[in-house]
């Protein structure tokens, strides 16, 4: 059993990751390029330029202070959030961008707790701040696990003239009531 488990770890240093496409780059001349990951693919979760474009600059506003000079790697970093939660529609490519603003903000709201004025007022005031935003981003997390729970997707579905379709959990076999 213990030459199973080395042999699988050996296995899985071999592998190697693999390369990712950053879904937002900042060009040097503050022109920002935007892709997906993979050719073909959507990026955060659309097709739909209108709302790629819109998203981007949500993310860029959040990322910076001064939009109109965005700073690569922070922009990079909150894209690199969205992508990696891998929304599946432009719902969740929504929640995805307010989780990374969440954790955005956690972690200006613990730069202040841990570095910030000594006096008791801000203190409170960073403390309650950490303590909603941490509240709100487990929401959000719990948000997005029932939203996906809850989502059905159909695909491929051809009902000729004359036929009919089921919609709902099918199962093969014979039944408790069957008796043949």
């Amino acid at each position: 059993m213990q030459k199973e488990n080395k042999d699988v770890s050996k296995d899985i240093e071999k592998q190697e990751p693999k390369p990712r496409r950053k879904p937002i780059t900042v060009l040097d001349d503050g022109h920002v390029e935007v892709r997906s990951r993979e050719p073909g693919a959507p990026l955060f979760g659309s097709f739909d330029d209108d709302f790629i474009k819109v998203l981007t600059v949500n993310i860029l506003a959040i990322a910076n202070k001064d939009t109109d000079a965005p700073q690569q790697g922070v922009s990079a970093f909150v894209a690199s959030i969205v992508e990696g939660i891998d929304p599946r529609d432009q719902v969740e490519a929504m929640l995805a961008t307010h989780m990374a603003a969440t954790h955005f903000a956690i972690m200006q709201a613990s730069r202040w707790l841990l570095h910030g004025n000594t006096d008791i007022k801000s203190v409170d005031s960073a403390e309650r701040a950490f303590n909603k935003l941490s509240r709100t981003y487990a929401a959000q997390m719990e948000a997005l696990k029932r939203y996906r729970s809850n989502s059905v997707s159909v695909r491929d579905v051809n009902v000729a003239d004359g036929g009919q379709a089921i919609v709902g959990n099918v199962t093969v076999g014979k039944s408790e009531n069957d008796k043949s």
